[in-house]
């Protein structure tokens, strides 16, 4: 059960740190056109 927290807490704390990549782009009125999760072979969350 420990294992199942702790791969879902590392999966927010990586979607939270790829948010911020997503948000600081935006700040800085960069084009963002995929919004994924993980490495680029994991799944898209948000696509343009």
């Amino acid at each position: 059960m420990s294992i199942i927290i702790m791969i879902l807490l590392l999966s927010v704390l990586i979607l939270v740190h790829e948010a911020g990549h997503f948000f600081a782009a935006k700040a800085f009125k960069m084009k963002v056109s995929k919004f994924g999760f993980g490495l680029p072979i994991g799944p898209t969350l948000w696509e343009k």
